[in-house]
């Protein structure tokens, strides 16, 4: 009969996210959640606005952004079958990429085949991202502050949020259509650059 591993106690609190070694990975987790929050939202949200002021009729956009949300279903099932097989570490990294730069060439093209293709792949790639952060994220923290650190960098992400539609707002009038599209991609790529640099190996390690 297998006898039962002994835990021991440890106490957690709010303090505990700012201590070493827990510090480095809140920091960079509360990264990765503010720019990714940014970057989804952003696009998301505006690319409709942004579409009609760049000349598109208000139906197009919505048809388009429509369409474009089908693109989650094959990103939900390929995270199913990619997460668990690879670290999520460098999974994260990459996929951060390839938003980045499918949300840079669907800002560079103004045909509408291309806008749909390369929206459904920015929503494909987000769908996938999404669960595999959430994992990450609580994988990243000790057990007696796994729910603090999650909930913190989580809703520092959130808060973020409320002031990037002044950003992309001032990008677009300042800048034009472009600027917008690459702040984005930017975004993505710090997410990217946190996880990918500060970001530890979790894969077949004991939390």
């Amino acid at each position: 009969m297998p006898t039962a591993s002994k835990v021991t106690a440890t106490e957690g609190g709010f303090a505990k996210l700012f201590a070493p070694p827990v510090r480095e990975r809140t920091l960079m987790l509360a990264m990765a959640w503010i720019f990714q929050t940014v970057g989804y939202y952003g696009f998301s949200a505006w690319v409709p606005t942004l579409l009609v002021e760049r000349g598109f009729t208000l139906v197009d956009s919505l048809g388009w952004a429509t369409a474009m949300q089908f693109g989650g279903l094959p990103g939900a099932f390929l995270a199913t079958f990619a997460t668990d097989r690879w670290q999520r570490k460098w999974l994260i990294t990459a996929v951060a990429l390839a938003i980045g730069g499918c949300g840079l060439a669907y800002g560079l093209t103004f045909q509408a085949f291309y806008i749909v293709v390369f929206g459904s792949l920015v929503t494909m790639f987000i769908w996938c991202f999404a669960p595999m952060l959430y994992a990450y994220t609580a994988e990243c923290f000790p057990t007696e502050v796994r729910s603090s650190g999650t909930g913190f960098t989580y809703g520092v992400g959130r808060l973020a949020n409320t002031l990037s539609p002044l950003v992309i707002a001032f990008l677009f009038t300042s800048y034009g259509y472009l600027s917008v599209f690459a702040y984005i991609a930017a975004c993505w790529v710090l997410v990217a650059l946190a996880v990918g640099v500060f970001g530890p190996l979790t894969k077949g390690r004991q939390l």
